[in-house]
């Protein structure tokens, strides 16, 4: 596990972020949060965020990845 850009599912994730990001300003919301099993029966969570709050989610998820490497990686060690 790497806490890297995928271009590829970069482009994924937006490509299908578009109807949510379109609801979402309709709604007025900037940030929205979802989690359960994804239809592949994988457990799974979601966080999409628009205008102001994009970058700052954006970061923390960069954070977050990061961290959870680093453990994968020292559990892997031990």
């Amino acid at each position: 596990m790497k806490p890297h850009s995928d271009p590829d599912l970069t482009q994924a994730m937006m490509a299908r972020a578009g109807d949510l990001v379109a609801y979402m300003t309709r709604k007025g919301l900037s940030i929205a949060v979802a989690g359960g099993t994804a239809p592949n029966g994988v457990k799974a969570t979601v966080i999409y965020a628009t205008g102001y709050a994009s970058d700052t989610v954006r970061d923390l998820g960069a954070a977050v990845a990061k961290r959870i490497a680093q453990m994968a990686d020292e559990a892997s060690a031990n």
